[in-house]
């Protein structure tokens, strides 16, 4: 059973009062449950997987499933960028909105293989589909994927011990200068599209921008101009199934506009309120510490690096709804869910490990 019933059950319960309660004061039941779905898939599956996943092999086996399944989806953006020319032909992704987000815990996976010294079967495939899932991520195009991907680089760098910490430190330092040099190079190259998203995050001049990055950032500004004010006038929630105001038109159309927001922990605040709000803090603050202490507890390299995954994404799923509707995406929500319910199959193969005293290492 899930270790963390408490915080799991409060922020599921209070998702159903808002829901309640913003289809009693005018909401749209549909609508509340869309706004709500994906958030319920993560609760899900983060108390299905424990029931299933109990044993080193199941956990491998489950792995493997969604290595090959990413690499699937990595390859198809890898042949639509080749198939233009190694460029986006116009396009402006090859992919998903979510999928660089999904591959960031892999690149963990295989640096967590790399660094601790396991010697899974997995290493060898992530080893050899490297190249694809690059070209994917990069195919993929999206800031949100850079952002979460040199953040939780930092993250992963921070969770190791101090030694293991010094030695990815002589191989991240001249990365970091090259890293350096490449934006300064190609800061004003538009065909760089990597530089390009860097710049984005941090230069918002519309004479220096892209058309479509400053059209993208300010319809987030927006956005989060009309939530402000709607937390103003509702400081308690909106409740679900309810636009947000408008006190300013802004710009962007798609099909929820109003009802979802691209900035989704602001959105959640104001769709949940201060309770709903604290109560998701505390769900995922209560996973994350009980995934760090699982990690600092473990010495086999296998589950140390499936471990260390496993509390990036985390990291990598908040980045994803703070800048690119992370909470609403079923997908993101119910991958997070199956990561994060793999704390107990890992807590479970470690004992195992320490009984046979040897695994899949």
């Amino acid at each position: 059973k899930s270790p963390l019933a408490i915080p799991t059950t409060l922020f599921s319960l209070w998702l159903i009062v808002m829901v309640v309660y913003g289809v009693a004061t005018g909401g749209e039941t549909l609508k509340a449950i869309w706004d709500i779905r994906a958030m319920l898939y993560l609760v899900a599956m983060y108390l299905f997987v424990p029931q299933i996943v109990a044993t080193k092999k199941q956990l491998h086996i489950v792995l493997g499933i969604c290595i090959g399944s990413l690499a699937f989806k990595a390859l198809q953006a890898s042949i639509r960028f080749i198939g233009n020319g190694f460029t986006l032909g116009g396009f402006r992704t090859m992919a998903g909105n979510e999928e660089p987000i999904l591959m960031v815990p892999l690149f963990a996976l295989l640096a967590g293989y790399l660094i601790f010294g396991s010697r899974s079967s997995h290493r060898s495939v992530l080893w050899m589909l490297l190249p694809v899932f690059v070209l994917g991520f990069y195919a993929a195009n999206r800031r949100a994927g850079y952002v979460a991907l040199l953040i939780c680089g930092l993250a992963f760098v921070i969770l190791l011990t101090p030694t293991v910490r010094a030695k990815a430190l002589k191989i991240l330092v001249p990365l970091t200068l090259i890293f350096a040099v490449y934006l300064a190079v190609f800061w004003n190259s538009p065909s760089a599209q990597f530089a390009q998203a860097v710049k984005s995050a941090i230069v918002t001049d519309p004479h220096t921008m892209r058309r479509d990055d400053y059209l993208s950032g300010l319809a987030r500004d927006q956005e989060n101009y009309n939530l402000a004010m709607t937390l103003r006038r509702a400081p308690f929630g909106l409740g679900f199934g309810k636009k947000h105001d408008f006190a300013i038109n802004n710009w962007g159309v798609f099909l929820l506009r109003g009802y979802i927001t691209h900035n989704q922990v602001f959105w959640l605040l104001v769709k949940s309120g201060p309770i709903g709000f604290f109560l998701f803090l505390f769900f995922l603050n209560s996973v994350l510490f009980h995934g760090a202490v699982i990690f600092s507890k473990l010495r086999d390299p296998y589950l140390m690096a499936v471990c260390a995954s496993c509390i990036i994404v985390v990291i990598d799923q908040v980045i994803a709804a703070y800048v690119d509707m992370g909470l609403t995406r079923f997908r993101s929500m119910a991958y997070l869910g199956f990561l994060l319910g793999l704390f107990p199959a890992i807590q479970r193969a470690d004992r195992e490990t320490s009984r046979v005293g040897q695994g899949l290492t």
